[in-house]
């Protein structure tokens, strides 16, 4: 199979739920991988929201759909309106939504958030790339990856300058950024990649800054007939994170050759709960190396 991978930046709060609460502080959490305890988006939440992206626009039919995503057997997920009795997966295969970088808010004068990534972080994205045939694990783009995970599993690095940066990251004091060797392969396009005014923080740390007691958590007041009954707590990530995720493609796709344009070049994608309140839309951009 041919693998994509792309982007996802959070253009408003993003709330992809877990199902679960921690008894009494946060009614709602994020998605979390079960292995590193990092803010995920699961595989099945991420082609519920591509669905849905595609569905609307002009020019989709029924062999389109069910071609990326699988027979979909409700009528309102047809458009020829016909319910069919038997489902049939999709030729396309959705990898979950990893996290990439994270805003952490600063006491810098020239910028209020730094973008934090991890080692962690930036191995799994490596091991993906490698594993799928995505790049040659001898690319500058691999090679300068691994060189950025390698240094930061002792000292923070940042991406944005030649020089030493210390600085508060939230909860975290005197933080330093040393800067990367100056030979770092692919150095442009990894700062691209995770964005402006990034750091790369020891794992510890970061798993500090996202934790349940450090994402955001918003307040929120259910209503009935414009009467409060119940204010309940919802855990979100933040506008400006960043996640990255891949999708398998078959050697030959027959309806679906422009799917990349259309969850790319279509407008802003809406992820997860609470569309009505501008939470969860997000700007999808392909990796090109």
């Amino acid at each position: 199979m041919n693998p994509s991978f792309y982007v996802i930046k959070a253009v408003s709060n993003l709330h992809v739920g877990s199902g679960e609460a921690n008894y009494g502080i946060i009614d709602k959490l994020v998605q979390r991988d079960e292995i590193t305890g990092f803010p995920v988006i699961h595989a099945s939440s991420l082609k519920g929201a591509l669905l849905q992206h595609i569905y609307m626009q002009d020019g989709i039919n029924d062999d389109y759909i069910d071609e990326v995503f699988g027979r979909q057997m409700s009528e309102s997920r047809r458009k020829d309106g016909v319910v069919r009795a038997t489902g049939k997966k999709g030729d396309f295969v959705f990898m979950e939504a990893s996290l990439l970088s994270f805003p952490a808010r600063c006491n810098s004068n020239d910028t209020p958030f730094y973008r934090v990534s991890s080692p962690a972080l930036l191995r799994e994205l490596v091991r993906q790339m490698t594993d799928t045939g995505f790049v040659d694990k001898n690319s500058d783009m691999i090679k300068g990856l691994t060189l950025l995970a390698k240094k930061a599993s002792t000292s923070a690095v940042n991406l944005f300058s030649k020089e030493t940066v210390t600085t508060h990251l939230e909860d975290i004091k005197s933080v330093t950024a040393v800067p990367p060797p100056e030979d770092l392969p692919a150095s442009a396009e990894i700062q691209y990649l995770l964005g402006e005014w990034s750091i790369i923080l020891p794992d510890t740390q970061l798993k500090l800054l996202t934790d349940n007691h450090h994402l955001p958590v918003i307040a929120r007041n259910h209503l009935e007939n414009g009467q409060s009954t119940n204010l309940w707590y919802e855990q979100v990530l933040p506008r400006q994170t960043r996640l990255w995720f891949s999708i398998l493609l078959p050697s030959a796709v027959n309806h679906a050759a422009d799917f990349s344009k259309r969850i790319t070049g279509k407008g802003l994608v809406q992820i997860g709960a609470n569309a009505s309140v501008g939470y969860g839309y997000c700007d999808i951009k392909k990796i090109s190396l």
